[in-house]
């Protein structure tokens, strides 16, 4: 799993940071339905984190971190993302989804 590792250097504490793979906001190394999930739950908030899919760090969650999942939709685990047919519309669906949660 990613995420910080703690080292001891000469009475040092150091930090290493592995980021996260864009899109994955349940941080279990693979992007797919329930981190669309988790961003159309959170879509349009603000104060937002990775975890409530912010992939971009503006505190927002909108498009472009819908497009972000999107292009990594099916990564992970040490495999390339390698969308099937059908998650295109999957992901249209979510799109649709969280567009018509942001208007209400």
């Amino acid at each position: 799993m990613n995420g910080p590792i703690f080292e001891t250097l000469e009475g040092r504490v150091l930090l290493s940071v592995t980021p996260f793979l864009p899109g994955d906001a349940t941080q279990d190394d693979l992007v797919g339905i329930a981190d669309l999930a988790t961003l159309a739950d959170h879509y349009g908030g603000n104060e937002a984190s990775w975890t409530d899919g912010d992939f971009n760090a503006d505190a927002l969650v909108g498009i472009a971190d819908l497009v972000a999942l999107a292009d990594h939709y099916g990564a992970g685990a040490g495999g390339a993302a390698v969308p099937e047919p059908s998650a295109c519309a999957l992901l249209a669906a979510g799109m649709l989804a969280a567009l018509r949660r942001r208007r209400r």
